[in-house]
């Protein structure tokens, strides 16, 4: 972790005098495993790139356009690139904050909240909508730790509960920057996310499988998230 502040001090080319990120609140927070630390999104956002909400009214649909990334195309840690609207490259540009270079962590703020998708390289020169946080993170952790983190059922309840009624819950970008994430070491993240992803890898199979019995598979997705987090002991 001070590695990753230190580079973020180093990197600053922006205007002013660098500003430390929010550091995580550890009082009611458990002890984590030895090497692990509490951290937040900001402090995992790269010095140019913080947190950032996307394009607030994308317009009609233009053949040929900038693809947004809206919530509905978010589901299950991935973008479904099947039906992305296509919006003007002038009011894309408009948002150089959320113009996608892939890597970056998405979540939805409006409506189902907590949500979240590593954006692919595919989705390089995209953007997203304004119900759609961008989250981009240093190169120095893996994106898919934070995108498992945030998918944890315990995660998405806190945010979600952080949340306000307008029309729709929403959930202010503010709460996104500050939230925890445990940070354990490089290696131990490649570790429990190839783990997870081979058990969701499995329930995607079972689902094809069983067809309609999505309440069984559904508390599997559940159970091997929640999994995840629990003492590294209780999985040797």
């Amino acid at each position: 972790m001070q590695r990753i502040l230190q580079e973020r001090r180093e990197n600053w080319n922006g205007k002013g005098k660098y500003k430390e990120p929010a550091s995580a609140k550890i009082v009611d927070l458990p002890q984590l495993p030895e090497g692990w630390t509490w951290t937040t999104v900001q402090q995992l956002n790269p010095a140019d790139r913080p947190c950032a909400y996307g394009v607030l009214q994308p317009g009609p649909t233009v053949p040929g356009g900038i693809p947004i990334v809206r919530v509905g195309n978010i589901n299950d840690g991935k973008v479904d690139q099947i039906d992305l609207k296509l919006i003007s490259p002038k009011i894309a540009a408009q948002y150089p904050r959320t113009k996608l270079q892939g890597g970056e962590v998405a979540i939805s703020l409006v409506g189902a909240i907590g949500r979240t998708a590593v954006i692919p390289q595919t989705l390089a020169g995209a953007n997203t909508a304004r119900a759609v946080g961008i989250m981009p993170i240093t190169k120095a952790v893996n994106p898919h730790w934070v995108e498992i983190w945030f998918r944890n059922p315990r995660k998405i309840a806190e945010m979600t509960s952080k949340s306000h009624e307008v029309a729709r819950k929403t959930l202010n970008l503010e709460d996104v920057r500050v939230a925890v994430v445990a940070l354990p070491p490089k290696a131990e993240q490649e570790r429990i996310v190839a783990e997870v992803e081979r058990g969701l890898s499995v329930v995607e199979e079972m689902e094809l499988l069983l067809g309609t019995n999505f309440q069984r598979t559904g508390a599997l997705h559940r159970s091997i998230l929640e999994r995840a987090f629990t003492d590294p002991k209780s999985r040797e």
